[in-house]
Parts: structure tokens; sequence; C-alpha cells
């Protein structure tokens, strides 16, 4: 949506169902993480801008997966876009967006982990790195809270809808433009 407002080209290297960070190779669960496609690939190098967004499936994932390793992975990404010569301002840290509060409680097995807290975490380690590489900053979450919260997520409690996905843009642009 963002490609198309601003007549931008899109590659996209995001993986639904996968994790950021690679906290522990031998666990299934991290298989295809992004921080390692970024390692692996050179779509940095010809790239204008960089968006990234995560952190969803790094706090409901129980086991080695932890806000720390997810800070640790995320500014090993942002520093590697550096490396291959990207400039700060073209780097985009996008915070996790909104999942309706307590969905947490809901989620079994491997995904048995996470609770609200926590999630905040997450979203607070996204602005840190941010900062911490002077990148531009985009708080997903507050957007969408304060845009419709729930009425723009599926009856899941976690992935957009169509509107949800407007507000993400949304918020990509309103950063942007600002």
């Amino acid at each position: 949506m963002v490609a198309s407002a601003l007549g931008l080209t899109e590659i996209n290297a995001g993986m639904a169902g996968t994790s950021l960070q690679n906290s522990d190779p031998s666990d299934s669960t991290v298989a295809n993480n992004f921080r390692d496609r970024c390692a692996s690939t050179s779509f940095g190098n010809n790239a204008g801008l960089f968006f990234i967004m995560g952190g969803i499936n790094d706090c409901w994932h129980s086991g080695s997966m932890n806000v720390d390793n997810f800070r640790n992975d995320l500014g090993e990404i942002v520093e590697g876009r550096l490396a291959y010569g990207m400039r700060r301002n073209d780097i985009f840290v996008l915070s996790p967006s909104y999942v309706r509060p307590g969905i947490w409680a809901t989620l079994t097995g491997a995904l048995a982990g996470g609770s609200d807290a926590e999630y905040a975490q997450f979203r607070q380690a996204s602005a840190a790195i941010a900062a911490q590489y002077s990148t531009k900053y985009v708080d997903v979450y507050s957007f969408m809270e304060s845009r419709g919260g729930t009425s723009l997520l599926h009856s899941d409690g976690i992935h957009p809808v169509d509107a949800g996905h407007r507000a993400i843009a949304d918020a990509v642009i309103a950063v942007m433009q600002s």
C-alpha cells in the first residue's frame, strides 16, 4: 500500500509465520527467520528505502525467544543495512502491530508464550533500536490503537483486516512525510 501510494517498487522479504530473531537455530520455530534472511541477501545494496517490522511471532513463541535476543537481532539487521551504505533516514523501524489485549492467554502449544507486558517490551525495543541508530521510527501499535484498535483485526485478534493494513500504511506514510 505504501509503495503504491508513493509510486515506489516494493521488494517484500517478509515471510508470514516466522520470527525476526535467530535465538536458537536448532529450534524449528526460528527457521527462515528475518535476521538470517537479511544477512544472506543483498537486497539492501540497491534498496532506496528499508522497512522492518517484527515482534508478534517473537513474543508468542515459547522457548528461546525473548526481548533481549529480539533487540540484539533487530540491531544487527539495522547495522547490516548501514554497512551496505543505506542512509539512516532511509531505514524505517516499525513497532509490532496492534493485537487484541489479552490475546496471549488464548494461545496454546508452542505459541503459548507472551503477555501484554512482554509485548510492550518488544514495542519498546523497536523504538530503542530506531533511536540508537538514528533511523526513522513508526509506532504502528499506537497508530492502530488510536484508529480503531480491535476493529482493525480479524476475529483472531492478531491479523489485520484491510482497514488494519491501511492504518499500518497510513502510519508509515505519516512518518515519511514528517
